[in-house]
């Protein structure tokens, strides 16, 4: 998922603010359109070079899964994907 900037039309089911986070500095959105499914060991190899970070501690985390499951821009793939997911809601 990107997060994008909220200029016009926008997925308003995650929406972030720059109180929401130190890279976060204008109203921005998660762009569930942009999610793609990605094999465990390839997250991995993004995380660890830096490319990706995973920074968004336990509650946001919740609130980017949830959105996954709610937003009507998520990929019917990955909501097969979820609804058989170990991951918590």
């Amino acid at each position: 998922m990107w997060v994008c900037s909220a200029t016009g039309k926008h997925d308003r089911t995650l929406e972030l603010f720059p109180r929401d986070h130190l890279f976060i500095n204008r109203h921005s959105y998660v762009s569930y359109a942009h999610a793609s499914i990605i094999h465990a060991g390839r997250l991995d190899e993004l995380l660890s070079s830096g490319v990706w970070r995973e920074n968004l501690g336990p509650e946001r985390a919740k609130k980017v899964r949830k959105g996954l499951r709610t937003s009507p821009f998520t990929k019917p793939a990955i909501k097969r994907a979820l609804s058989t997911s170990p991951l918590p809601d």
